[in-house]
């Protein structure tokens, strides 16, 4: 099932797991109701988690295609995913354009997590499910 962002307002992350080999991404979320939820990526192109502590809360989460990324944004995510703490990734206007023409077809979904508490992360990846939660039945 595809990411909603419903939901994951004061979520915890419980837990992230990042394959190179498989390109692929896995965040753990314990949410507001007590339940839990898996958030999976692959063709993970882009992954930057900073500031993961002993507590992380969200704040809110920016998925495409739910939400509407603007050139603007997708530049300063893109870039802040690709930084380190002592270097500052730039992309030109024409490699910003294409990866936001890509986001907007569908071609790649970009995650964003903007914390209250801990852990900003942002993941450009070429797909990106929710698990069930454990309130769900099979």
């Amino acid at each position: 099932m595809q990411i909603s962002s419903r939901g994951y307002h004061d979520a915890e992350l419980s837990g992230a797991a990042y394959s190179r080999a498989n390109a692929s991404a896995l965040l753990n979320f314990e949410l507001e109701n007590g339940d839990s939820a898996q958030l999976l990526f692959s063709g993970v192109q882009a992954l930057r988690i900073n500031d993961y502590g002993l507590q992380n809360v969200v704040s809110r989460l920016l998925i495409s295609p739910s939400y509407t990324f603007s050139i603007a944004e997708i530049n300063e995510y893109i870039s802040w995913a690709h930084s380190k703490h002592d270097y500052k990734a730039s992309f030109s206007d024409e490699e910003v354009r294409e990866i936001w023409t890509s986001v907007k077809r569908g071609r790649l979904a970009l995650f964003v997590l903007e914390p209250s508490v801990g852990a900003e992360i942002v993941i450009l990846c070429e797909r990106a499910l929710e698990a069930k939660k454990a309130d769900e039945n099979p």
